[in-house]
C-alpha cells in the first residue's frame, strides 16, 4: 500500500502527452497496481492514451470511418501489448488482491489530500 500511496507513476521524461490525453493516461494507469508498471509499459500506456484521445476526437468530428478504424485497431494492439484486453497475467487472485490494495491506497491518498495532511 505504501507504493500505491505515492500516486500514479510519472510520465517518462522523453514522452510527450497533450493535456487532453491526461484523463486517458490516468484511467489506463489505474488499471494496474503501481509496481506493475515498467518504463517500457509507461511508454506504451502513453501511446494508448494518445490513441484513445484521438478516437474520441475522430468520433466526435464524424471523420472518415477508415481513419477511425485504423485508430481502433491501433488501440487494440496497444492494449494487447500491455496485456489489458483480456485476463490478467499471473494468478488472478493475487492480481485482484494487488489491484484492490492499489485502489484502497489511492482512496486513502485522495482522502488525505482533501484534508491537506500531505503535499501533492
Amino acid at each position: 500500500m505504501a507504493d500505491a500511496a505515492k500516486g500514479l507513476p510519472a510520465i517518462p521524461a522523453h514522452v510527450k502527452l497533450r493535456k487532453t490525453d491526461l484523463p486517458f493516461w490516468e484511467g489506463i494507469l489505474r488499471a494496474r497496481a503501481r509496481d506493475e508498471w515498467t518504463e517500457a509499459d509507461l511508454v506504451v500506456a502513453a501511446q494508448l492514451a494518445r490513441c484513445q484521445r484521438d478516437i474520441e476526437v475522430e468520433s466526435a468530428g464524424k471523420r472518415r470511418v477508415a481513419s477511425l478504424g485504423q485508430l481502433m485497431r491501433l488501440e487494440m494492439a496497444l492494449m494487447r501489448s500491455l496485456r489489458m484486453g483480456g485476463r490478467a497475467v499471473g494468478d488472478p487472485q493475487i492480481e485482484a488482491g494487488r489491484r484492490a490494495a492499489q485502489r484502497q491506497a489511492q482512496q486513502v491518498r485522495t482522502d488525505l489530500q482533501d484534508e491537506e495532511y500531505i503535499a501533492v
